[in-house]
């Protein structure tokens, strides 16, 4: 819910965000996400979505099956104008949503630029990182590090206990988040680490102990696009399921029909 129609007594947020009731009790699956624009090749200037002109907000299509909305926006700075389309898809019965976004470059110069996007997700409960771990495709991430985006196309974290920051495995409640870049622009690097943006490399065996801000982060740096030209970004963003042993497993991912096709296509 928004803040004020939310706001209650104590700290149990748990239904907040995407979140998951299993018949006894909400569990927090993913929080607000962290996003940017960085303009130029410095990271001089983040722009961030409550900084976005917005330029309006629609239903694109609804059914008992799906629901797709979008929304644009641009950024002006200097002699870089970026407009930006974003969609999301709904489908029945799928534990994740697809975000889809289209950037425009409408500036009379080429753009450089890169786009960040990540969370602290507090996985189980809302306001604790305790027991959140790395996971991608055939392993777990105990330590700061990054992805091999070579080897997986998601990852996720999951409130499964970290052992090498003293957490009992056993002690915690086994769900699980996932993103999946898909399409043919995935991320420069993804990463895990105990805050936004900085993070150690694996060999250096930093343990994800932070007890707020264990996080997951997707990076695409820089980004040149000419004037008139346009990247599109597709991402699946979800609650994994739960194996027979307890572990996570991602579901499978489906884009059922062609409303969004035909929505990014369109001009």
């Amino acid at each position: 819910l928004p803040y004020y129609e939310g706001k209650r007594g104590g700290n149990n947020y748990d239904d907040t965000g995407m979140a998951y009731f299993d018949g006894t009790r909400w569990h927090h699956v993913w929080c607000n996400a962290n996003e940017a624009f960085i303009l130029g090749d410095r990271q001089d200037r983040k722009v961030e979505p409550h900084a976005w002109e917005f330029h309006g907000s629609r239903v694109v299509e609804a059914d008992a099956a799906h629901i797709l909305i979008s929304s644009s926006h641009r950024i002006r700075h200097e002699t870089t104008t970026l407009d930006i389309e974003r969609f999301a898809l709904f489908q029945a019965g799928k534990p994740y949503f697809i975000l889809a976004q289209r950037v425009r470059n409408s500036g009379p110069a080429a753009a450089r630029y890169s786009w960040v996007y990540g969370d602290e997700p507090w996985v189980g409960s809302y306001g604790t990182s305790g027991g959140n771990v790395g996971w991608s495709r055939g392993r777990f991430h105990y330590y700061e590090g990054k992805v091999d985006t070579a080897a997986s196309d998601f990852a996720g974290m999951a409130d499964l206990g970290n052992p090498v920051a003293g957490e009992v495995p056993g002690a915690y409640s086994g769900m699980a988040n996932f993103i999946q870049w898909l399409g043919t622009r995935p991320p420069t690097f993804v990463y895990f680490a105990n805050q936004l943006g900085r993070f150690a490399e694996e060999g250096q065996k930093v343990p994800l102990a932070s007890t707020t801000n264990r996080c997951i982060g997707l990076e695409w740096w820089p980004e040149p696009l000419p004037p008139g030209g346009e990247h599109v970004y597709l991402l699946a963003i979800g609650m994994a399921e739960r194996g027979g042993d307890g572990k996570p497993v991602k579901p499978p991912v489906q884009i059922e029909g062609d409303a969004l096709a035909r929505a990014l296509a369109a001009r």
